[in-house]
């Protein structure tokens, strides 16, 4: 359901073509230093990551036991103080007259002509688009995370490749600051190797990227782990292995995350911050596929997408072979999807919206009013329950994550 998972799914075509068979998962923290526009970060000692945790084990079967205290917390203040660049222009439409007392700015990736991407905030009040940051011809821009303070925003970005080499989307970690210059974060020492996702946690002294990485004893060849890296400096270390999908809670005490391994369905888990604890929260006979989770400002729902319909006339072998697992996996990123949400309180699961749209990413307004999201068809904004519904940029080119500042 999400366009940047799409690419290194690709890589799994890039891991047996190259047959790496032995590839380890140490990384390098690179020491902020400034970059030029392109950025070309040295090393400057390995981390190893710490012992990686056994695969986590849901704790209940049932949704929603055991409960999960909502946890109240404050709604960020980050000023937008971000300088901005010259950008190609984009074939989009704007609609804010909907939205009458709605403010703030959302932070936004889209996909440029000539295939450029490029990072752009949103005011929702005026409707003005600013360009804050446009890769290089041949670079990739996978996601973004704006710190709390707002004083810069993390990315997932892999530099132009040599003259006449390939950019397969391997993607190292990078902060852009207000005035423009990007500083290196972490920076990959195997070939085969990305670090996506990237998230400040709520406090911002650590950061949560999923870590992709070949692995010649994996069933797929290749495996993501959940890590997380203390901000600026620290040692990366697994938080949870076989997983992806990474999300804090508001107050930073929960992770949200999807569990991938060699099963025939993916799983929805809650668990403590370190990756202790899991719970999983779905049924996943009932949602055998989902992914893009994140909480509601008060813990109460987990919201997450998953695929809008499955098969409806199966024969009594088809479901006794579990062809709608299958089904619902196999195209889990190309398929019609929506919002869902579940409480963490009692496990009731409700549906949110009944679009059917594709590569879905939300978060909440700063006062916690509004859900915004990005698919393949745009960027929208609407209540909590779903309600009030309205497209605010008709786009077919938007990707990755979405963040919402005041």
């Amino acid at each position: 359901m999400r366009i940047f998972a799409l690419k290194f799914w690709l890589a799994v075509v890039v891991f047996s073509v190259l047959s790496a068979c032995s590839i380890g998962i140490s990384q390098t923290v690179v020491v902020p230093t400034r970059l030029p526009t392109t950025p070309t970060a040295t090393p400057t000692f390995t981390a190893t990551p710490t012992n990686i945790p056994p695969t986590p084990t849901a704790t209940s079967t049932k949704p929603g036991d055991p409960t999960i205290t909502p946890t109240l917390s404050p709604s960020p203040t980050v000023p937008f103080a971000f300088s901005t660049v010259e950008a190609p222009p984009l074939d989009f439409t704007i609609s804010t007259d909907s939205l009458p007392g709605v403010g703030g700015r959302l932070i936004f990736l889209t996909t440029l002509d000539g295939g450029v991407q490029a990072m752009f905030a949103f005011d929702v009040a005026t409707g003005e688009v600013l360009p804050l940051f446009v890769s290089p011809q041949k670079a990739w821009l996978l996601s973004q995370s704006i710190s709390p303070d707002g004083s810069e925003i993390l990315i997932s970005y892999a530099p132009p490749p040599p003259e006449g080499k390939p950019n397969y989307g391997y993607t190292d970690l990078y902060v852009l600051e207000a005035d423009g210059q990007l500083q290196g974060v972490l920076k990959r020492t195997d070939e085969i190797e990305a670090f996506f996702g990237s998230i400040f946690s709520p406090t911002g002294d650590y950061i949560y990227y999923s870590h992709f990485f070949a692995d010649s004893t994996a069933t797929a060849g290749f495996r993501y782990h959940i890590n997380r890296y203390p901000y600026p400096n620290g040692i990366p270390e697994v938080v949870v292995e076989n997983a992806f999908w990474q999300r804090l809670s508001p107050d930073g005490a929960k992770l949200a995350y999807v569990s991938f391994d060699d099963r025939d369905f993916d799983e929805l888990f809650v668990a403590d911050s370190d990756g202790s604890n899991p719970v999983r929260v779905l049924n996943p006979e009932e949602f055998p596929t989902v992914d893009a989770p994140f909480f509601s400002p008060d813990n109460h729902f987990l919201y997450f997408s998953a695929v809008s319909e499955q098969p409806q006339s199966q024969t009594w072998w088809e479901k006794l072979i579990g062809v709608r697992i299958a089904f619902a996996r196999s195209t889990a990123h190309n398929v019609p999807s929506d919002f869902w949400r579940v409480s963490l309180i009692d496990g009731v699961v409700e549906q949110v919206t009944n679009i059917q749209d594709q590569g879905m990413y939300g978060t909440f307004s700063p006062d916690g009013e509004w859900i915004a999201f990005t698919s393949s068809t745009g960027l929208y904004v609407m209540r909590p329950n779903g309600s009030g519904l309205v497209q605010v940029i008709e786009i077919a080119t938007m990707y990755g994550t979405l963040d919402w500042i005041p």
